[in-house]
């Protein structure tokens, strides 16, 4: 079985030869990323929202 490995700052380490607590610390880190790309995507559908929410009004003001 491969050995994973991980990056931090540059620096390659063996998932194998961190101890608990880093492995721990950086399946925190790896959450916290996944879930900062999962915010990032519902903000990019909240802005394409607001646009259209926008070009909706100006079309609706423009009839008025």
């Amino acid at each position: 079985m491969p050995v994973e490995r991980v990056t931090i700052e540059g620096q390659e380490y063996d998932w194998s030869d961190l101890s608990e607590e880093a492995q721990r610390l950086i399946e925190s880190l790896r959450f916290v990323d996944r879930k900062i790309a999962e915010f990032e995507g519902e903000i990019q559908i909240f802005k394409l929202a607001k646009s259209n929410y926008l070009n909706n009004l100006k079309e609706v003001m423009d009839r008025e």
